[in-house]
């Protein structure tokens, strides 16, 4: 009982966490996104390269990570099937070689699905 108490107290605070993580990558997407209208307004050569190599900076040394943080905090576990695909197709004249398809799917822990070992004792039988 008292080990789902704190299972149950870790998964609240974690979801706590999460949420004000997402709403700081929210604030720094809109941001983003006002940079990259200031940009397309600018009339200034030199103005215009500031402002995108300041939003490229923020994007990848800010966001990307918040965003690797996020997804840890949501899947403790992420497995992915890659499916190969042979052959290429003709865009505009050029041919172009198909990449292929990966399919993702994440999983969440909790204290219903997770697997503990301990060779410590055998068990004989499951009972629901």
């Amino acid at each position: 009982m008292l080990n789902k108490i704190i299972l149950a107290s870790k998964s609240k605070v974690r979801k706590e966490i999460l949420d004000k993580k997402q709403k700081e990558l929210n604030q720094l997407i809109n941001d983003f996104k006002k940079n990259i209208r200031a940009y397309k307004k600018e009339n200034i050569l030199i103005g215009r390269t500031k402002i995108l190599t300041d939003s490229i900076q923020i994007y990848k040394n800010v966001i990307v990570p918040l965003q690797n943080e996020i997804r840890d905090l949501k899947y403790q576990k992420i497995d992915k099937e890659k499916i190969p695909v042979h052959g290429s197709m003709y865009v505009q004249g050029v041919k172009v070689d198909l990449m292929s398809i990966y399919h993702f799917f994440p999983i969440q822990f909790d204290i219903e699905n997770r697997v503990i070992q301990n060779n410590d004792f055998d068990v004989i039988e499951f009972k629901k």
